[in-house]
């Protein structure tokens, strides 16, 4: 399992925040998967959600990253701080599924929003946290490709 950090979690991209209450702010990040990182289990830290902000929707976009069709993707909040190697214990840091669960979208491309009610139900908290997009199936045939992710965000 590799860890890959988008310039967004690195802090060479700004993430803009919320301000004030009820203000939404809506940022697309984006990462270039190339067809050696499509591996399973692979964790792509793609965003940034802020401190204190709750995500009111994501939209998901994906190049087609599988000549054939077999590339399962999860995406959701990461362990650990943004940006760092190991979470706080010295472990391999994981992504949740609290967006999109075992999607297939990048099998032949497209946009997709979340269905699950979970993905509406995920509590701000007082300190930046990282989304991520897991693999959880690698592609068949790997076709290097972008995975973009839309996070329209509220204090």
């Amino acid at each position: 399992m590799a860890l890959i950090h988008s310039k967004y979690t690195q802090g060479a991209l700004r993430v803009p925040a919320p301000q004030v209450a009820g203000e939404v702010v809506g940022i697309r990040y984006a990462h270039v998967l190339t067809a050696a990182q499509n591996v399973t289990n692979n964790i792509i830290e793609l965003a940034i959600l802020p401190a204190h902000a709750r995500a009111l929707d994501l939209i998901l976009d994906c190049d087609d990253l599988d000549s054939v069709t077999a590339l399962v993707l999860d995406v959701g909040i990461m362990s650990g701080k943004p940006g760092e190697a190991l979470d706080e214990a010295g472990s391999a840091r994981t992504c949740g599924d609290e967006y999109f669960d075992g999607i297939t979208t990048g099998q032949a491309g497209g946009v997709v929003r979340p269905t699950l009610a979970k993905a509406f139900r995920v509590d701000p908290v007082p300190y930046d946290r990282a989304i991520g997009v897991k693999i959880v199936t690698q592609s068949a045939t790997a076709v290097q490709g972008t995975i973009g992710l839309t996070v329209l965000a509220s204090a």
